[in-house]
């Protein structure tokens, strides 16, 4: 944090590359909040704008959250 980077330096880059190690995968993408992660899967995916999609009402399907 010293270097005044806070994203798209070292840090970050360090971060994705030990965060994929632990994960064990390939690669890993450091965003900035949930609808930029959202986004990103939805773009791998391939989902388009138009395309037609379904999701629950409500953020969890756990019984009793209220």
């Amino acid at each position: 944090m010293l270097s005044g980077w806070y994203i798209l330096g070292e840090e970050a880059a360090a971060f994705e590359r030990e965060y994929a190690g632990y994960c064990v995968v390939g690669h890993c993408v450091g965003v900035a909040n949930g609808l930029e992660a959202l986004r990103l899967v939805l773009q791998a995916w391939g989902i388009e704008p138009g395309d037609e999609s379904s999701c629950p009402p409500t953020p969890t399907s756990r019984p009793g959250w209220p």
